[in-house]
This record gives structure tokens, sequence and C-alpha cells, in this order.
């Protein structure tokens, strides 16, 4: 089944985990505003056992400009990945985990994401079972504005066109689920090189001086699980997850991070691309794992 909303103007209209929950609650006896840090086993099936509870939203808009910068042909949505675009994987992804009600922001202008929308990814949620509701945004909505119009009683599952991911979403569901939170942010540790000397001083004295070091950060993986209530604090404008996650967190609401260790990464250019085939090469059946499930079919 397919439907299409037009937003015509943005001023209208896996086991053992390490757990971050950042919030203004009291947790584990700390003091309010602390970072804790927590450990909890979580057993979930594969699949949602009632997917009408639960909806996605794949975020397909902006204008690619980096991928088209170096080389690429189109919006990134439509970049193939071992020959399959990145949109259609985002969107087998929440169909093999379950998800039965999908949306696709896409921007007004990108012709060729909508046509792909409404053709080849409607075709695979059909055969899935599912319904999918194009969000073509006439002016841009930001990093989540569009999760404002998502009509679903339950938790959404926000997911960005440009990542790939093996990340068990199930047991993130149940997480979400488990702590009672408004969100959910998935969070990975990256390493980053510093292009410098890093040096520790003190006083007037050097210390230590490390060569160009590499440092790990928790950094977002771009994947959110939004409940109903914090959809509600959503404007009818342009608004970006920062803003949102600010806007909770000031609210004394739960804003739960979900630190996992598994394989992703972001695809905004040619170099990134090739390195994304790389990594599903080496691991397909865990970036693939809606293969041998009856609703999927190879485009022609």
């Amino acid at each position: 089944m397919l439907s299409r909303l037009i937003w015509f103007d943005a001023e209208q209209g896996p086991d053992g985990s390490r757990v971050i929950i950042s919030s203004h609650f009291s947790v584990a006896g700390l003091d309010t505003a602390t970072l804790a840090l927590a450990t909890r086993t979580l057993t979930m099936p594969k699949t949602i056992s009632d997917p009408a509870e639960v909806s996605a939203l794949i975020m397909a808009g902006g204008r690619s400009e980096r991928m088209r910068a170096s080389g690429g042909e189109g919006h990134k949505a439509l970049a193939p990945v071992l020959g399959i675009p990145l949109l259609e994987r985002n969107l087998c992804q929440m169909l093999a985990a379950g998800v039965r009600d999908i949306a696709v922001a896409v921007s007004a202008r990108e012709k060729e994401t909508l046509s792909f929308a409404e053709g080849r990814a409607s075709d695979l949620a059909r055969r899935a079972g599912a319904q999918i509701t194009i969000l073509e945004e006439r002016e841009p909505l930001g990093t989540i504005g569009a999760a404002r119009l998502i009509a679903s009683l339950g938790p959404t599952f926000v997911i960005y066109v440009d990542n790939l991911t093996t990340l068990d979403f199930m047991h993130f569901l149940a997480f979400h689920q488990s702590h009672n939170a408004v969100m959910t942010a998935a969070v990975h540790r990256h390493r980053f090189r510093i292009p410098f000397g890093e040096v520790r001083t003190e006083g007037d004295r050097l210390i230590e001086y490390r060569e160009k070091p590499e440092l790990a950060i928790d950094v977002s993986s771009g994947i959110y699980i939004l409940s109903p209530e914090s959809r509600r604090h959503i404007p009818q404008r342009r608004f970006d997850t920062p803003e949102l996650v600010g806007n909770l967190i000031k609210s004394d609401m739960l804003v739960a991070a979900y630190v996992h260790e598994a394989e992703w990464i972001d695809i905004n250019d040619r170099e990134t691309l090739m390195l994304a085939e790389s990594m599903v090469a080496k691991s397909t059946l865990a970036f693939e794992p809606w293969r041998g499930q009856g609703w999927y079919h190879e485009a022609r």
C-alpha cells in the first residue's frame, strides 16, 4: 500500500550492551544531570511481535552535496552498494525487523528518489505486507522535522539513508521500552586521529607529548527511537536533532543512549561508498538480514 503526504511549507501543515543514560533524573542513586553507566542483558525475538505498534521513518532528504561533489551520480539515497541502493537497503532492514508502517522523507526536488520510492520501494513494502508513506518536503524540514508528521501511536525508528549498520534493531527497541525513555539514540565509539601533537602541561612545564594520537569518542550513530511524546515536541518548522534532544532534557524527560558495537558506516562521498562495499562484502549476511525472505526479489 502506498500513500503520499506532501508537506507544502515548512511553516505549515545485543546482549551485555554498555548503557549510558543521560537525563535530569536520578539514576542508580546518582545525582541529577549525571551520566550513569549500567549494564543490562535483554532477550528479544528477531522480529517485532506486534508490528502495528511500531513505525519507522527513513530520512532521505537533503541535497546530497558531498556525494555529488565527489563524482557520485544523483542523490545518495540511490547510490548503490554492491548493486543495491542505500534507500532499498534501509527499507529492507526495517522490513526484515518486522516493521510494517514505514515513511520515507524525500525532497520534492529529487524526482529520481521520489520515483524510486513510489516504484521499487513501494513494491517491496507491498510484497512484505507493509504500508509505505512518502513525506514529500517542499521545504527542508531539517534532520528530524519530518518525524512530527508520523501518526503512529507507538515508538518510531528514525534512520538516515546514508547510514548502513548491522545493529540489532529489536534489542535496541527492547532497551528503549525497558527504560521508558521518550527518546533513545544509538551510540558507538569512534576513533579520531588528531592531526597535531597532543601535549599535557602543569603550569609552565610540558609533562607529556603524544604525536598525532587517536582519541576514542562516543558519537551518535544517527539511529533513534522516538516515542509519541517526543514527536509532539517537534514544531512545524525546520528542526534538527540536537535541538530536540536539548529540549527534551531541559524538560526533565529521559533521553537514553544505547551503546553498541555493531558495524556502522556513514556514506557521503565516493570514498566512503567504496569502503561500504568492502564492509558489506565481508559481512553480507549481517548487513542483509532480508535475504531468503519470501517478499524480497532482485530488481530487474
